[in-house]
């Protein structure tokens, strides 16, 4: 390994430790790593002799110092999603990700509510979930993950392949009043008046695709509706607004 790239992957630990702090090991295989390479500091020293086991008041200005000693203060400052999205990038393109992993990482860690340029991402996985009865396969969002994966890396904007997700579609769902079960809510498919009834969020989301219906086209019937939903299922990042 050289250099430059132990220094690339103590930088992309890093980004990942900082959203995923359980990862603290990967922080210390990184700077182990950077030793052998020839990279050198005495932060780093004590950092690649670590425990991950140790207090995290001791290992996070470790870290820190680490990264001020080797002149990566740039780390430090980045923005946590779009360094984090950019670290889960260079290990897809190492192959130790699949396309739909890295699309499944970014909705759990990014989030629609995320960073703003890594949402194409974040689409991704919506539309690998909706491929079934979409206008594109599995095998297309794996190409346009990789497209977008190189646009991303290279500064460039989104090659915008998402957009055929986002098209408007008159398939959509809306959350009705509980008939009968107080955590079942009906759930009417519209047009065509079909319903089903859904227990919590993981029952509303595994069914849309046997309807038809995108995540995005979910609303609740009413402001009230969406109150009782909520006080039922609990919050949850991917509700309708």
């Amino acid at each position: 390994m050289t250099p430059d790239l132990a220094r690339t992957r103590l930088a992309d630990a890093f980004s990942l430790w900082r959203l995923m702090p359980g990862t603290v090991d990967a922080v210390i295989g990184a700077a182990t790593e950077a030793l052998v390479a020839g990279v050198d500091s005495p932060s780093l020293r004590e950092l690649a002799g670590a425990s991950p086991r140790e207090s995290q008041f001791v290992l996070q200005p470790l870290i820190e110092d680490t990264l001020d000693e080797l002149g990566m203060q740039d780390v430090r400052a980045s923005n946590a999603q779009t360094a984090a999205t950019t670290a889960m990038l260079h290990r897809l393109q190492d192959g130790l990700f699949t396309e739909r992993e890295l699309a499944r990482w970014a909705h759990a860690h990014i989030g629609h509510d995320g960073e703003a340029r890594c949402q194409v991402f974040v689409d991704f996985d919506d539309m690998y979930d909706t491929a079934d009865y979409g206008p594109y396969s599995e095998d297309d969002v794996d190409n346009w993950v990789r497209e977008e994966a190189v646009a991303f890396l290279e500064g460039l904007p989104s090659v915008g392949r998402t957009q055929v997700w986002r098209e408007p579609t008159p398939v959509r769902a809306l959350i009705c009043r509980p008939r009968r079960w107080s955590h079942r809510f009906v759930v009417r498919v519209l047009p065509g008046e079909r319903e089903f009834s859904a227990r919590n969020w993981d029952d509303l989301w595994s069914s849309l695709p046997e309807v038809g219906v995108l995540w995005r086209n979910v609303s609740f019937e009413s402001g009230d509706v969406r109150a009782l939903v909520m006080k039922r299922w609990g919050d949850h990042p991917d509700a309708p607004k």
